[in-house]
């Protein structure tokens, strides 16, 4: 096939350039959260927690994304985790509660 010839002859053109897939998931999920897609979202937010663990903001984000789809329990532990990254923003604390309290836990 000729994408494989090309591929041999210029293996630089194929190259994964990482900053491009980061870019990329980070598009991608912006544009799932303003459209209201949860399951995207948390696809994308999951690829970018990889990369960047202790990034506060993404276990935010993809704990909004679980609430929306009714996952409490996911929404609680990523709300804790984004707890644990930033413990004095108020985001993650309100998440949190509002995950806990749908799943009962009132403690």
């Amino acid at each position: 096939m000729e994408w494989q010839k090309l591929r041999t002859e210029t293996p630089s053109r194929f190259a994964i350039i990482e900053s491009d897939v980061s870019a990329w998931h980070e598009r991608s999920a912006a544009m799932a959260e303003s459209d209201g897609h949860w399951f995207a979202s948390a696809w994308h937010l999951d690829k970018m927690l990889a990369k960047k663990p202790t990034d506060p903001q993404l276990p935010r984000r993809r704990a909004t994304a679980a609430a929306e789809l009714n996952d409490w329990p996911r929404a609680e532990r990523d709300a804790s985790m984004a707890i644990r990254l930033a413990p004095t923003q108020p985001a993650g604390w309100y998440q949190r509660g509002v995950a806990s309290g749908t799943l009962g836990d009132w403690g």
